[in-house]
């Protein structure tokens, strides 16, 4: 695979992990709060759910960058947390439980730590 067409689909999955993280707040924000309702939860759980994913994103970050610092690679660390966030979103919309709602933040969280593979990545590909 040539280098121009290498480039074009890794700018294809940082695009894909943007339209997840829109997803984010288009869907799962404005709804977790009655969701939790009818969950029967506790008002500071919608602290701990919303906090939950911004916590592994923080955990996950530097993870991601360093792995993209050593490899080089961003594409398959972006899809590798595509991942991440498609299995917490799924998880969040079955529902059971308000635990299993706040596991499926801290999983969907985990993929928000592609960032840093995506700003070292900028940084790599344009000029100082």
């Amino acid at each position: 695979m040539d280098y121009r067409r290498k480039k074009k689909l890794t700018f294809f999955t940082i695009g894909l992990l943007f339209l997840l993280s829109g997803v984010e707040y288009a869907v799962i924000l404005p709804t977790i709060w009655r969701y939790l309702q009818t969950l029967d939860a506790a008002p500071y759980f919608l602290g701990l759910a919303l906090s939950a994913f911004s916590l592994s994103g923080l955990l996950s970050g530097p993870l991601f960058g360093h792995w993209s610092d050593r490899t080089g690679t961003t594409k398959k660390i972006i899809l590798f947390a595509n991942l991440f966030e498609i299995i917490g979103n799924f998880l969040y919309f079955m529902g059971f439980s308000k635990w299993l709602l706040l596991s499926s933040r801290l999983v969907a969280g985990i993929g928000t730590g592609a960032g840093s593979a995506i700003f070292g990545f900028l940084t790599r590909s344009t000029s100082p």
